[in-house]
């Protein structure tokens, strides 16, 4: 047994979970590309009500609405950027750039 392996069992010994909540249930995976596509949607309109509830919160302070909308707009494009540079594989020395 190696050094890594030994510390793991050590953190997280091998056992059985006596927990009965937990016995017998399994996580769903979704593999339908109808559900799928039915997810994306509605993240999607989630993700466009919750900006256009920001922009609302914006012009209620007294801000233009085109001011509103800019800001709305850089910051959700800078966090799909952003999430996208956080979910692409990394290279080999974990370097995104």
């Amino acid at each position: 047994m190696t050094i890594v392996e030994e510390e793991i069992s050590q953190i997280a010994p091998a056992q059985p979970s006596t927990d009965k909540r937990v016995v017998g249930r399994d996580l769903p995976i979704i593999t339908s590309s109808r559900l799928r596509w039915i997810n994306r949607s509605v993240y999607v309109l989630v993700f466009a009500a919750l900006a256009a509830l920001l922009v609302w919160i914006f012009v209620m302070l007294n801000t233009t609405a085109a001011l509103a909308v800019a800001v709305v707009g850089f910051m959700v494009g800078y966090m799909l950027i952003m999430g996208y540079l956080a979910s692409r594989s990394h290279d080999q020395h974990g370097n995104m750039f």
